[in-house]
């Protein structure tokens, strides 16, 4: 017996991009002119669908089933990778790949380490149901966990 959050027909939202991992199944080979590939954008947070069907992958991990109708694609995703339908969303700011800037000094023990304005490139959008959006960051050598309201779009 499954242990599932969501119920078939029950309407879901996607809160991570899902990228082609090479396991979506009946694709065809070219798609607006363009091939599809591993790491091609599937489907973008904040995207709306309704629960298929619901499976086991590896005996442990539930397996959505999602119809995404507004975009007319059917992906597997996690159950972490959803929240309620009807939920409050929020978009995100920023993507992977973006260049930012802090929008505050960062101290660690008392001592600034990185300076108000720095630049900073995004590695990773993360969110849960409830919680605010964080960003994994590269600020030189190191990679931080910050809150989007450290951080500022680069003006242009």
């Amino acid at each position: 017996m499954l242990n599932s959050k969501f119920e078939v027909g029950g309407k879901v939202r996607l809160i991570r991009n899902v990228r082609d991992d090479g396991s979506y199944i009946g694709k065809p080979t070219i798609i607006d002119g363009e091939e599809m590939r591993r790491g091609k954008l599937l489907v973008r947070r904040g995207e709306v669908g309704y629960v298929r069907h619901v499976g086991m992958f590896l005996q442990d991990q539930v397996i959505y089933q999602v119809h995404f109708l507004d975009i007319d694609k059917t992906i597997g995703c996690r159950e972490n990778e959803l929240i309620d339908g009807d939920a409050l969303w929020q978009d995100n700011l920023f993507e992977y790949g973006d260049n930012v800037q802090l929008g505050l000094s960062l101290s660690r023990d008392g001592e600034v380490f990185a300076n108000k304005g720095d630049p900073v490139s995004v590695l990773g959008v993360y969110r849960q149901q409830d919680q605010p959006t964080e960003y994994r960051v590269q600020w030189q050598d190191q990679e931080l966990l910050l809150p989007e309201k450290a951080l500022i779009a680069v003006s242009c």
